[in-house]
């Protein structure tokens, strides 16, 4: 706690529960960031295709004869890119087990009933996700070539 600054606002953690029956496990729980309370200092945007880019995409790939098209899912590298600052959110201590509570200490550093945390990486509800892991992707194809056409994002 008296590691996070002054400056920053403390959000919540949101524990949420699902079932997708179409999944190998269909039972889901997974924790969201209370993005509503953070108040990122810079740009939270990013450019991204418009439809008639995909139309002209999809139209070349399906009219040309041979052709071959590869795509890629980014989502784990979404929610794994470095946060140029830390954030922080509170959980309530009841939500947690009681073998995890012995194990991480927790009972000794709690504040009013809650355990503090602090977020290194980006997840689900941070509002500065998007713009971060897209900084990071371009950073990392440059070398290879890869650059945003000005007037087309994606392409």
């Amino acid at each position: 706690i008296k590691n996070i600054p002054t400056d920053c606002i403390v959000t919540y953690a949101r524990i949420v529960v699902d079932y997708c029956p179409q999944k190998e496990d269909p039972n889901r729980i997974c924790i969201t960031t209370g993005g509503n309370l953070i108040q990122y200092p810079g740009k939270l945007t990013t450019r991204t295709v418009d439809l008639t880019s995909r139309k002209i995409l999809w139209n070349s790939v399906v009219s040309t004869k041979g052709a071959r098209f590869l795509g890629i899912d980014v989502k784990s590298f979404y929610l794994c890119t470095p946060l140029d600052r830390y954030e922080y959110m509170k959980m309530p201590l009841d939500v947690f087990p009681e073998h995890i509570k012995q194990q991480y200490n927790m009972d000794n550093n709690t504040l009013n009933g809650f355990i503090y945390l602090d977020i290194q990486k980006t997840s689900y509800g941070l509002p500065q996700a998007g713009i971060l892991a897209n900084k990071l992707l371009q950073k990392r194809l440059d070398p290879h070539g890869y650059y945003e056409v000005a007037h087309t994002p994606g392409l």
